[in-house]
């Protein structure tokens, strides 16, 4: 068992590590290609372009590693599961199987509760991420002008969904 989800993780870390890198490559030459006026717009300041990078990689290598191992994983099960219930009672297996949309149902109801409460909104965590950068990169102007406080509250509004 060990050594199958060994090879496992393994396995789906170097397919999302390749994915990464190559999907990393591909969004910074695609924003290389841009013209000039692109950059100047300020939804795409360099600091928000990077951050977007940043993180749409991760999530493709989220998805990838994680998620794509874990339903490739839990289809296994339920083959497994579905070879061994018709085997030993063919009956309780047809039973369940019945009550599998109403289950699924309450999932979708669950996801969708959880997901309304955690949500905070890309373009805000952008501005939070730029402001956070920016404070950081220039600390010695925002130290000497005493805004720590206001940095931290601008930071902090950025992240409380509305």
């Amino acid at each position: 068992m060990w050594l199958a989800e060994t090879m496992y993780f393994m396995n789906f870390g170097i397919i999302g590590e390749h994915l990464t890198f190559r999907l990393r490559s591909m969004l910074f030459d695609n924003v290389l290609a841009k013209h000039l006026g692109w950059h100047d717009q300020p939804a795409h300041a360099p600091r928000l372009v990077a951050t977007r990078l940043a993180q749409d990689a991760s999530k493709v290598q989220t998805l990838v590693t994680l998620r794509l191992g874990i339903m490739v994983v839990q289809a296994s099960l339920i083959v497994s599961a579905l070879i061994i219930g018709f085997t030993e009672s063919w009956e309780v297996t047809l039973t369940v199987l019945g009550m599998l949309p109403i289950i699924a149902y309450a999932n979708v109801i669950q996801m969708n509760f959880v997901s309304g409460i955690t949500s905070v909104s890309r373009e805000d965590f952008e501005k939070a991420a730029q402001i956070a950068v920016e404070s950081l990169g220039d600390i010695r102007t925002v130290a000497s002008f005493t805004l720590e406080r206001y940095v931290v509250q601008d930071f902090s509004a950025r992240l409380v969904t509305p």
